[in-house]
């Protein structure tokens, strides 16, 4: 819903996305005039970085261990206190519901006759005594839920306990899930932005930002899918809002490509896109995988059950994703990029249009931004879902313009601006009804405790489901 908590997501989306635009930036001006073409060389670093939350992880995994055996000790010890005591609450309050005739034996209770089914007339003293024992029968039944909820929380702690000799990265570090699922989110993490980056080399900029936007029904797809999340028609109407939005942005940028057309040879355009159908196929798959990267990160940075608090599945989720990534850049940047290497390399002694310090500086610069959109990333998906920072990243072209403003002083094209407000309020029109991961907690919630509540209080239980029913009833 849009309050204080969505504007706040709107507002943490929109410094993820201008993050990300000026990371990119920066690395459109080493590939121009530093003739960085080496795409895993240009984000090894960040992943290097990313690689160091695995000290605080290991530290954090230790302290967590300890924490849960001294749990453990002293829950036995206090259920070996207990022990003795427990069973007869129950046990008593049993045999004074169930013996209504002892009431009318009490030292000052009149006697009056008994039918012959054993059930005795009421008196005001009687009402009194089975007041109170429907009230130790509900302190009882809350008593009961308590012991329950502490036998699920031990449970989990045993499971957690059980899960760190279970999975571990090389003996070292242990792991809250299997290591082939933080393999699968390396890759489609490094390879979107490979793919893309790749991209540029054989198609026009037009037809790459077609496909990475992608992304969007990449994740609304596989969130339905795998998820379980469910979609009502103005998450869509917002949705695509932003597309139109897009779609506008882009075919400005496809006159101006045809209006360039106009003034240069048709061999020498070919000679400049020799390949334009495998640059279409790459910026696909970029889309796509950026798409599948993003819907796996939320699950893993969300998945508090399995890791055992938000803090440990960010430090998870950064660590294997900076160490894997960082395995496949160092041997993909040994075996295939060598030559562009070298050719870099021997562009930095050129002090006119790239020198080391330009170099240093703009490589620092996307480094740092990368860095910080991924740890913004991962909280960013803690507090909101995978589509929804699809959308808020559509901005970052308009950021890029800013940029062009401000420090090339070229004024935006005519069709800037109604693609801004589409962009903006279909991104606005999206949060401001029950995000998809709100309702689908809800939707959770009302399925582990509906039996409970029907048990309990069966008119209270009907409202909540009919409240429910009414409230996702064109939800898909």
């Amino acid at each position: 819903s849009f309050g204080s908590s969505g504007l706040f997501v709107i507002l943490f989306g929109q410094f993820m996305s201008f993050t990300l635009a000026a990371a990119f930036a920066a690395l459109a001006t080493l590939r121009l005039d530093c003739k960085l073409s080496a795409p895993t060389l240009s984000i090894t670093p960040v992943y290097l970085a990313l690689a160091t939350f695995a000290i605080p992880l290991y530290c954090a995994r230790r302290r967590e261990k300890a924490h849960l055996l001294a749990q453990q000790q002293s829950e036995k010890t206090d259920l070996n206190r207990q022990n003795a005591t427990l069973p007869l609450t129950p046990q008593k309050s049993a045999m004074a519901i169930k013996s209504p005739v002892s009431i009318a034996d009490e030292p000052g209770t009149p006697t009056q006759s008994t039918p012959s089914r054993g059930l005795i007339s009421r008196t005001p003293r009687q009402s009194s005594q089975n007041s109170r024992n429907v009230s130790s029968e509900y302190n009882n039944d809350t008593n009961d839920k308590e012991m329950s909820t502490n036998r699920d929380e031990d449970e989990q702690n045993e499971r957690r306990l059980r899960a760190f000799g279970r999975h571990s990265f090389l003996g070292l570090i242990p792991l809250s899930r299997p290591i082939t699922v933080y393999v699968l989110l390396a890759l489609a993490d490094l390879y979107a932005q490979v793919f893309v980056i790749w991209a540029f080399r054989y198609t026009t900029i037009t037809s790459v930002a077609v496909m990475d936007a992608l992304a969007i029904p990449s994740a609304m797809v596989l969130s339905r899918f795998w998820l379980g999340r469910r979609y009502s028609s103005v998450h869509f109407v917002g949705v695509t809002a932003c597309m139109i939005g897009v779609f506008l942005n882009i075919f400005q940028d496809y006159e101006e490509d045809v209006g360039k057309r106009h003034q240069i040879e048709l061999e020498n355009l070919d000679e400049e896109y020799p390949h334009k159908a495998l640059g279409d196929l790459l910026g696909f798959l970029g889309g796509v995988l950026f798409g599948v990267s993003n819907t796996i990160s939320e699950h893993l940075v969300r998945d508090v059950r399995t890791a055992g608090s938000e803090k440990i599945a960010r430090l998870e989720y950064l660590t294997m994703l900076g160490i894997l990534a960082s395995l496949v850049c160092v041997t993909q940047t040994w075996f295939l990029e060598k030559d562009k290497v070298e050719i870099f390399v021997l562009s930095i002694h050129d002090e006119e249009t790239c020198s080391r310090d330009k170099v240093l500086l703009l490589w620092a610069f996307f480094s740092a931004c990368c860095f910080i959109g991924y740890v913004g990333t991962a909280r960013f998906l803690q507090v909101s879902e995978a589509v929804f920072y699809n959308l808020s990243l559509l901005t970052g072209d308009f950021f890029c313009v800013g940029f062009q403003v401000f420090q090339e002083h070229m004024a935006p094209k005519l069709l800037f601006y109604p693609s801004l407000l589409l962009i903006i309020g279909g991104t606005l029109v999206y949060e401001m009804t029950t995000s998809p991961l709100a309702q689908q907690e809800l939707h959770e919630s009302g399925n582990g405790h509906g039996n409970e509540e029907e048990q309990d209080d069966s008119n209270e239980s009907d409202g909540l489901v009919l409240a429910a029913a009414s409230g996702q009833s064109d939800w898909v």
